[in-house]
């Protein structure tokens, strides 16, 4: 899949020092489901199973510039707790704030035909609810902290 600046494809090997710098990072992970910095180990497990997946229809994918193939992180449509799909986002701290999670997110979005589908941020993620917002998606809930976001 493909935006203007952005790629979406399948994990490679090269991307688990992306990742690896992700997930310990507190300030990226502090806004994720897992909410801490990841062990070498559990990073290693994860990053195995996003290497495995088929991604078809739902998946996770890496993202990367088209310009010059830099990683910036991944993006998510996956059936999770929800009935339908859920999205998510996860940037390296190096590339926030240049518009890269909404145009992944939207990349994503357009090329399912997904009737509905949900979202999930901290109340206190205001970059996330922003970008939400932004792409149609209207607040469900609010339960302990989580924010729900559903988008028909």
């Amino acid at each position: 899949m493909k935006s203007s600046r952005l790629n979406l494809r399948k994990f490679i090997p090269s991307d688990l020092q992306y990742l690896t710098e992700m997930m310990t990072d507190l300030d990226v992970m502090r806004q994720t489901g897992f909410r801490s910095i990841q062990t070498p180990a559990q990073i290693s497990t994860h990053f195995h199973k996003l290497l495995s997946l088929e991604n078809n229809p739902y998946g996770i994918w890496a993202v990367e510039s088209r310009a010059d193939q830099d990683f910036i992180g991944w993006v998510m449509l996956q059936r999770t707790i929800f009935p339908e799909p859920e999205i998510g986002v996860m940037i390296r701290k190096s590339k926030w704030n240049q518009g890269h999670a909404y145009e992944a997110l939207s990349c994503l979005i357009s090329n399912f035909n997904e009737k509905k589908i949900h979202a999930r941020c901290d109340h206190d993620n205001q970059k996330s609810i922003k970008i939400l917002t932004k792409l149609g998606f209207k607040m469900t809930k609010n339960e302990n902290g989580t924010l729900f976001f559903e988008r028909d």
